[in-house]
């Protein structure tokens, strides 16, 4: 059912703020700085972080990459 696929990416989407925003803060990194470092837009990493994202799959390479994180972590 649809409701399943919602809850799940709502789950997927929490999973993906958490680990970028975790991550982020233990560079010391402000969002803004995290986004000019990664290449991304502010708004991408705030939506990201505040679970509203749904990143295209360059966009988390990007991230995941400058964050040193693995796409498996999310």
């Amino acid at each position: 059912s649809s409701d399943v696929c919602s809850s799940d990416l709502q789950m997927v989407n929490k999973r993906l703020g958490d680990v970028v925003k975790q991550e982020r803060l233990k560079l010391n990194l402000s969002q803004n700085a995290l986004a000019e470092q990664a290449k991304v837009s502010l708004r991408t990493v705030s939506d990201i972080e505040t679970y509203n994202g749904n990143p295209r799959l360059d966009t988390l390479y990007a991230l995941a990459n400058y964050l040193h994180i693995s796409i498996d972590a999310v």
